[in-house]
């Protein structure tokens, strides 16, 4: 039986995202193809069921490689994941590797695609993405190159996972940063911080530098004339966007990309999708420079511009 997920995605939202992920994917591939002695793998931290069900409507995207005896999901309640349209990027990656903590989701996902005609190179992993992409990180060998994609709903990914891909020298990054849920929304008007979403916001930072950026010191005196010291506000999604772009800059010697995708539909954006390469030749510095800003402009055709 599929399990039941909650309503969160949008075509405009969710559906600009994955066409990024996907545009990219296959421009990574075709550039690479004529390299045999690279292996490329695909990481999917975050990957579900394979299908994401929409909150309103749907334009239907018809991605999937339905020749191939594969599941095809043409209904207006759901989009393609991220999962399949990595399966159907020709030519293959190497290997894929996708992480799902829930028992239902990870069941039903790997039920999917256990008969996929690659599913010889499919890993299924479950358990906590941060511990999984490290070990992943960890295990890359001198010829192995990868794209590693972060879609968390919340503040699940932590620095030190960051810190791993960053490590690597050879993996790219494309990060959902939750930049509106995580960040801004936790932070009230007043200037106030529950102390478990400090240790969160800490946490996906990796610094407690996010203070000074987001709070004003405002002192004032109270009624019995002493001195006190309250913060102001001052924080926007796309300030704490730009907060984690400088730092992926401290750890990604190849580079990081001044794309910042505004996904979201409330008055404030709810995540950035943020781009990082951690090779640092200049060869690979071009290519993913390159090749992100094409996957973005390509996508814009379908989702409108986003740069």
């Amino acid at each position: 039986m599929p399990t039941t997920q909650d309503t969160f995605g949008s075509n405009s939202s969710t559906g600009k995202k994955l066409d990024i992920i996907r545009e990219y994917l296959g421009m990574y591939q075709n550039a690479l193809q004529f390299r045999p002695y690279l292996k490329t793998h695909y990481v999917d931290a975050f990957a579900g069921t394979g299908k994401i069900p929409l909150k309103s409507d749907l334009t239907e995207l018809s991605l999937w490689d339905n020749e191939q005896g594969d599941p095809t999901e043409e209904s207006d309640d759901f989009i393609i994941g991220s999962t399949r349209l990595a399966l159907a990027i020709e030519p293959p990656f190497e290997s894929y590797t996708f992480i799902e903590k829930s028992r239902s989701k990870f069941q039903e996902l790997s039920e999917t695609f256990g008969s996929h005609k690659h599913a010889n190179r499919v890993s299924f992993s479950k358990g906590d993405a941060n511990a999984e992409v490290s070990k992943f990180c960890e295990n890359m060998g001198r010829s192995d190159r990868a794209i590693i994609f972060l879609d968390p709903f919340g503040s699940q990914v932590e620095w030190s996972t960051i810190e791993k891909i960053a490590a690597t020298k050879k993996a790219d990054l494309w990060y959902l940063f939750p930049s509106g849920v995580s960040v801004f929304r936790q932070i009230s008007n007043k200037g106030t911080v529950d102390p478990t979403h400090v240790a969160a916001i800490d946490r996906i930072y990796g610094t407690t530098e996010w203070r000074e950026e987001f709070l004003k010191p405002r002192f004032t005196t109270d009624l019995f004339g002493n001195d006190v010291v309250k913060h102001e506000k001052i924080v926007t999604a796309e300030l704490a966007a730009d907060f984690m772009i400088e730092r992926l800059r401290t750890v990604f010697k190849g580079g990081v990309s001044d794309i910042k995708i505004e996904l979201g539909k409330h008055s404030y954006p709810s995540y950035h999708l943020l781009f990082a390469w951690a090779n640092p030749s200049p060869k690979a510095k071009t290519l993913a420079n390159k090749l992100s800003k094409a996957a973005v402009r390509a996508s814009d055709n379908n989702y409108g511009k986003s740069l």
